[in-house]
């Protein structure tokens, strides 16, 4: 007993997997995308976040630099 059977016919009862597939794979699509659209707010609302200016101790003295001058203690990969 097919799926669809009370509105397809005995021949076409194959098209009811045809339809349950492509229902899931639009709803996967609808979820992956409202996702992405959510993870990409969130990004940014972070990045607003991001501190603009650094505190280092250099020469025993505590110095505010924006954060662009500290340096990157890892090696960039190539």
């Amino acid at each position: 007993m097919g799926t669809f059977e009370f509105v397809l016919t005995r021949d076409f009862l194959f098209y009811d997997t045809a339809v349950i597939l492509a229902s899931f794979l639009t709803i996967r699509r609808y979820l992956e995308a409202k996702a992405k659209g959510k993870t990409s707010q969130a990004i940014k609302k972070l990045m607003v976040l991001q501190p603009k200016t650094a505190a280092v101790i250099r020469d025993n003295n505590e110095i505010k630099i924006p954060i662009q001058a500290v340096p990157n203690p890892t090696p960039s990969i190539s």
